[in-house]
């Protein structure tokens, strides 16, 4: 009997910790910029391994830049790999880039800080920006 219901209390533990990332699971849409002037426009593919864990991948599009040599860049496209955390009962997701895919050297990789809207379909927030957490983060859910 015991064993039973230490099973039972493991599983729905499990299926809880999983069943909470499910708020910002899928894909979005958006933008980010800085205050230097760096303009990007991104999707963002956010989904759950099977530990429960959150990864994705930011395809980021850059619109604009201060910089003269980044000016031949504009509308060229990279990827960040993320891994993150959702904490459900603040609404945070928290995403940490760890590689990316950037053969034009248009991006690199950033820390993001993000709140999840009570509707579920905006994340705003800031990112790192290299420390000064300057970095602006506006997102939508794809197809919204």
């Amino acid at each position: 009997m015991k064993k039973s219901i230490l099973s039972i209390a493991i599983f729905l533990t499990a299926n809880f910790l999983i069943a909470q990332n499910d708020a910002v699971l899928g894909k979005w849409k958006g933008e980010w910029s800085n205050e230097i002037g760096h303009h990007y426009k991104f999707i963002l593919k956010l989904y759950e391994d099977d530990f429960g864990d959150i990864s994705g991948a930011f395809t980021w599009k850059l619109l604009q830049s201060p910089r003269m040599y980044e000016q031949r860049k504009l509308g060229l496209t990279a990827i960040e790999y993320v891994i993150g955390d959702y904490d459900p009962r603040t609404r945070i997701l928290t995403l940490k880039g760890v590689r990316q895919s950037d053969p034009y050297n248009i991006i690199s990789v950033d820390i993001y800080y993000l709140k999840l809207s009570q509707s579920g379909n905006r994340l705003q927030g800031l990112t790192q920006n290299h420390g000064n957490w300057k970095g602006v983060f506006y997102g939508i859910r794809k197809g919204y």
